[in-house]
């Protein structure tokens, strides 16, 4: 083995940054959010977006989305029982 090579385990102990794209009321929304938010929405997006249209597009959702989250949170919306199921997963990983 040659020393000058990262083995596998040390390369998994030095995971890579994400990129900040974004920071909404303290909560950071980065490039791994979008692509999660790209493969999570793929089917719904317009298919005449271009890629750099495509990632406006994926960031404003993603800031729109924690302000919801952020707002019904301040509003005690997670403490209601009329508050659908996937609002409560949502809330869980804010």
């Amino acid at each position: 083995m040659h020393a000058g090579l990262a083995t596998p385990a040390i390369l998994a102990a030095f995971p890579a940054t994400a990129k900040i794209l974004a920071t909404v009321n303290g909560k950071q929304i980065t490039d791994d959010d979008l692509k999660i938010a790209a493969d999570d929405l793929r089917g719904s997006l317009p298919p005449q977006l271009d890629d750099k249209s495509r990632e406006g597009y994926l960031l404003d959702y993603l800031i729109n989305s924690e302000l919801v989250a952020q707002k019904a949170l301040s509003e005690k919306a997670d403490q209601t029982r009329n508050l659908p199921r996937s609002s409560r997963i949502i809330r869980k990983s804010c």
